[in-house]
């Protein structure tokens, strides 16, 4: 899989929120219901989901923090429903392994202990966290996180990620303000995205890729053949 951190944009302008995970969860519950078609296509199999969001791609996330918030929204729970259970979990135990690798490059991992770690990171906070943002938790714990001198601390892992990563992470994820090229309120998302380029580009004969959003990679040259083709956007 090819796919590009972001290969979409996804950017939102739902009004002004408070502070807390239980409002961020009834805005972003509704982005998410039309992300996962866009996810769908982009990770077809649980395999190239997998194989994406490992530490492999740390530095991808790392570079690119700000521009992951614009990709599809769709939590593990949510992953869950759509790809061969165990994908959430296999995500998690990767990211693990990745900052054991870090914190005890020496010791040999128990396979069993991670995999029971990793499914009590996705059954407590599953119903919160994307893909994007395991990526973004995991390949920042050390760095920005972790608040133990315990070498790796399992609770502390998971109450920085509730308490400290969870609330900033949800409040960028919902802006107050539209901030993408003078969308629309009203359009959001990547149909808001694909139609912005089809009116200020295509229709006045200017091309796509001179634009912002080409040249950043977020969106892909199959978009562009997709965009440029005129075709009724399917959501």
């Amino acid at each position: 899989m090819q796919a590009k951190l972001p290969d979409l944009l996804q950017q939102t302008s739902l009004g002004r929120r408070n502070n807390g995970l239980s409002v961020s969860r009834k805005t972003l519950s509704t982005r998410q219901h039309s992300d996962i078609a866009t996810f769908k296509r982009l990770f077809p199999t649980e395999q190239q989901v997998i194989a994406y969001f490992s530490p492999a791609n740390w530095p991808v996330i790392l570079n690119h923090r700000e521009k992951s918030l614009l990709c599809p929204y769709v939590t593990l729970r949510v992953l869950e429903e759509y790809y061969i259970t165990g994908t959430a979990k296999s995500i998690v135990c990767n990211n693990l392994i990745g900052v054991l690798s870090i914190s005890r490059p020496t010791e040999n991992f128990n396979r069993d202990a991670i995999e029971q770690a990793a499914e009590l990171f996705v059954g407590k906070l599953g119903t919160d966290i994307t893909p994007y943002g395991v990526l973004d938790y995991f390949a920042n714990y050390l760095m920005e996180y972790k608040n133990s001198y315990v070498q790796f601390d399992l609770q502390d892992l998971l109450r920085q990620c509730a308490k400290v990563f969870l609330p900033r992470w949800q409040k960028r994820l919902v802006p107050e303000q539209n901030t993408t090229e003078n969308l629309s309120s009203k359009e959001v998302g990547t149909p808001a995205l694909y139609r912005y380029l089809r009116r200020e580009y295509t229709a006045k004969g200017k091309d796509i890729r001179e634009s912002a959003v080409y040249k950043s990679g977020i969106i892909n040259d199959n978009e562009l053949e997709f965009i440029e083709s005129g075709e009724e956007i399917p959501f």
